[in-house]
């Protein structure tokens, strides 16, 4: 969580963005497309180190104390446009100095591409908490990050 930034000053916020960064140890490129909605979820895709996965993390504090938990898993749910909803089981990691806990999915592949095919919206439930995200300039952005994971789409 990003705790000295307003909202509304985030680049994210209601817009897909892409970030990359290098490791200054390893030279490896990590990039990350995402966007966050005003009810405080950030949803992000990720390559790295040759890994793909997608990452939910909270954005505002009483959506990061939803993510604190003793699980090890949580259910997300999420559908685009008017498809039937889909339920899954996500990995958790656990908060750390500097970081929130957040909810990330390894194999998420079908999910990426039905983004970037999606004409509307993307709907998000995890925690109880509810994120309906646009995928205005989604697909431009996810081809990024699944090419740098040699990803086929």
């Amino acid at each position: 969580m990003l705790p000295s930034l307003a909202l509304a000053e985030l680049n994210f916020l209601n817009k897909w963005s892409i970030e990359r960064a290098t490791d200054p140890l390893t030279d490896d490129v990590h990039i990350t497309t995402g966007v966050g909605v005003e009810d405080g979820l950030h949803y992000m895709l990720q390559c790295s180190s040759g890994s793909f996965g997608v990452i939910v993390a909270p954005l505002k504090p009483q959506v990061a104390m939803e993510f604190i938990t003793m699980d090890s898993t949580a259910e997300v749910t999420w559908r685009v446009d008017e498809e039937p909803a889909i339920t899954e089981e996500w990995h958790i990691l656990p908060a750390r100095a500097g970081r929130n806990a957040v909810v990330i999915n390894t194999d998420a592949e079908d999910m990426a591409m039905a983004v970037m095919n999606a004409n509307d919206r993307l709907v998000l439930r995890v925690h109880g908490v509810t994120g309906v995200f646009s995928v205005e300039g989604a697909a431009e952005h996810i081809q990024q990050v699944l090419e740098h994971c040699d990803i086929a789409y």
